[in-house]
């Protein structure tokens, strides 16, 4: 016959909401590192130049210079968002 589980005591309880919120600290700076050597590897690759162009008019400040983009220059004001296609009647 199973043991009945040890009641838990809010202690307990905290001590794992803790160990979980770290746990997810971790995996989340796991995935950051793993989109950004994703993006690293895009901006290498033989299309890094296409992707450029697409993030120039997105990326602003000094994040530019992450995604090897010239600096924005004074007074111009980045849009908001992408051109859209036009769609062929």
């Amino acid at each position: 016959m199973p043991r009945k589980p040890a009641p838990r005591s809010s202690d307990d309880l905290a001590r794992e909401i803790e160990r979980l919120q770290e746990q997810r600290a971790q995996l989340e700076a796991a995935e950051h590192t793993r989109r950004g050597e994703v993006l690293r590897q895009l901006l290498n690759g033989p299309k890094g130049d296409a992707l450029r162009q697409v993030l120039d008019p997105l990326v602003n400040g000094d994040d530019r210079l992450l995604f090897g983009l010239p600096p924005a220059s004074r007074g111009t004001q980045p849009r908001a968002t992408a051109p859209q296609p036009e769609m062929a009647p």
